[in-house]
């Protein structure tokens, strides 16, 4: 090779290696840029980070608060499953006890026209024979 053509290849050799640090400053900016970016998007996910905490916090108060709830509720329901057995077992005595009123009633009911009917009777009989003595007596 001659000098011409060292000259040449050294040209093209500088417009290469020139073409490739421009390549690199231009990767070293977009680096810079993205770098800034990254650190501009952690702190947003930093940020985001601590707020999922606080929800979270407050998530679990809530949830606390109504695991109370359903405890309060389970506690008023067993009550409610009390009351309603005794208000069912009263029922029954109430019902049992209006038959037995009823039974009862009715027997006397029975008793009292079987009275009245012999004391109808009775007054019935007391009357003709008023009649007969004032007939007799007339």
């Amino acid at each position: 090779m001659d000098s011409e053509e060292v000259d040449e290849v050294t040209r093209r050799i500088s417009v290469l290696v020139e073409a490739v640090r421009s390549d690199v400053r231009t990767i070293a900016e977009g680096q810079a840029a993205l770098s800034g970016n990254v650190e501009r998007l952690a702190g947003k996910v930093d940020g985001i980070d601590q707020r999922l905490d606080r929800i979270e916090v407050r998530l679990d108060a809530s949830e606390h608060r109504l695991d109370a709830s359903e405890h309060r509720f389970d506690a008023f329901e067993h009550r409610f499953d009390a009351f309603e057995r005794r208000f069912d077992a009263f029922e029954k005595k109430v019902a049992a006890e209006f038959e037995e009123t009823r039974a009862m009633i009715k027997l006397s009911y029975t008793e009292l026209d079987r009275r009245l009917a012999t004391l109808e009777s009775g007054y019935s009989e007391l009357r003709e024979r008023i009649e007969r003595l004032e007939e007799s007596h007339s």
